[in-house]
């Protein structure tokens, strides 16, 4: 099995600013290759963070200073599909669905999914998660089209997709080789020391992780291997390493600091990226 290491934007500030551009080129990892990266569209629209720098990422793509493996489909309310208004839930999937046409010259293979946004009624949770299965199922052809895979994120809270029942009911639809699980470690609110066994229980449908580190409680974004975080991170990774098949981890915290220059936040990363892959040293 081979296990790719990543970064998602959002841990790099989710701006991509002239001086994030120069970083990427002049401190590669140190695992060898260049950056693999999980990119944020949302912040590129219009409307969003950091508007119009698709442009910059397909040029860093083709000049060979970055690969983006993932796109992480926008989320939250007026990005949410599985909402009971028909009209309303089609028109969320065709803004989906451009989003997803717009990434596709930057070569991804998975698009990175949230079925819902919060809070769920429980009274209308069946409800919910039969609208989210309605989407996945358009949202599918235009993903096959471009070679890309989904991958259904474990969410938070009253999220759908909260715990395993929902996440296989979620994928099972569909074809392994289409439709997959994203375990994100930092979303199991109480359940970090049953981490290890979630994975098994997940591991038919597991293809991708969000890495990050968190109080037990709720969902902090801490670098993993930070102090205060409670993940067994050997435990975590025995368990990947027995899965047997292929997976991405992607790294997704918050902006590691906000005194640090763009160099300095891909060093500690990189550092982070070397503690997982079975280094001895915590990252700072």
């Amino acid at each position: 099995m081979m296990t790719t290491y990543a970064l998602s934007v959002a841990s790099l500030g989710s701006r991509l600013t002239d001086e994030l551009i120069a970083a990427l080129g002049q401190h590669p990892p140190s695992h060898g290759g260049i950056w693999d990266l999980e990119v944020l569209p949302a912040h590129w629209q219009p409307e969003g963070a950091d508007p119009g720098r698709l442009g910059d990422y397909l040029r860093l793509v083709d000049a060979g200073v970055i690969r983006v493996g993932s796109i992480h489909l926008p989320f939250g309310g007026p990005w949410d599909f599985s909402v009971a208004d028909d009209a309303v839930r089609h028109a969320v999937v065709a803004r989906q669905i451009e989003v997803i046409d717009q990434c596709a010259p930057l070569g991804a293979t998975q698009l990175t999914v949230h079925a819902s946004a919060e809070p769920i009624d429980p009274a209308a949770r069946r409800m919910r998660l039969g609208q989210a299965l309605r989407s996945l199922e358009e949202l599918l052809p235009v993903a096959r089209r471009h070679g890309m895979r989904l991958a259904i994120e474990w969410l938070p809270r009253t999220c759908i997709g909260n715990q395993e029942e929902e996440l296989f009911a979620l994928v099972e639809p569909f074809s392994a080789s289409e439709v997959g699980i994203l375990l994100d470690v930092n979303h199991v609110m109480a359940r970090h020391a049953e981490l290890p066994s979630i994975i098994g229980t997940l591991a038919p449908r597991l293809v991708a992780f969000h890495f990050s580190d968190y109080n037990g409680i709720d969902e902090c974004h801490w670098v993993p291997g930070d102090s205060r975080g409670v993940i067994d991170w050997r435990g975590v990774m025995r368990a990947i390493q027995a899965l047997g098949h292929d997976v991405r981890v992607i790294v997704e915290t918050g902006r590691v600091s906000a005194e640090d220059s763009p160099a300095d936040m891909l060093k500690r990363l990189d550092a982070c990226l070397a503690f997982l892959r079975g280094g001895e040293t915590q990252p700072e």
